[in-house]
């Protein structure tokens, strides 16, 4: 199974256990605050090399083949962003921050507050780095960030 889909899986099995909406956003701010990060997000629609996400971008008129798609997304990720709206969400004591840790079972290392942030500053001294663009998915309850979590990009 290819990487991004196994990610894609793992996370949309981890969000209906826990009955949480998956999104995913571009952070464009972070701000800590004791064990409170306000991030300000840029929500983006995230599609993989996948038949039916090839179907939704072929319908959105972004493609016109599902070859067209493939071909000029040769990482297998299509990111879309067609509402610049920045909206702002906190993180609390109880929200999980997970980095991208591919020597895991599901490619995702669970870390703290701080190395998540230092990872997004581009200080992440993890064993499992990978540059962090600031892309990520989230689970969330209402506007409360369950869980955050790094996207890979390949």
């Amino acid at each position: 199974m290819p990487l991004p889909r196994l990610l894609l899986t793992l996370t949309l099995l981890l969000g209906t256990a826990l009955a949480a909406p998956l999104q995913y956003a571009e952070i464009v701010g972070a701000k800590a605050q004791g064990n409170t990060v306000t991030l300000t997000l840029n929500y983006v629609d995230v599609f993989f090399a996948e038949p039916a996400d090839a179907a939704k971008v072929i319908k959105l008129g972004d493609y016109k083949t599902a070859q067209e798609f493939y071909d000029a997304n040769p990482s297998g990720i299509y990111i879309r962003d067609v509402n610049p709206k920045l909206r702002t969400l906190k993180t609390d004591a109880k929200t999980v921050f997970n980095l991208v840790c591919l020597k895991n079972d599901g490619g995702l290392q669970r870390v703290s507050q701080a190395d998540f942030l230092r990872a997004l500053n581009g200080k992440n001294a993890l064993p499992c780095r990978w540059p962090f663009y600031g892309l990520v998915f989230m689970k969330l309850e209402g506007t409360r960030i369950l869980e955050i979590s790094q996207q890979y990009l390949p």
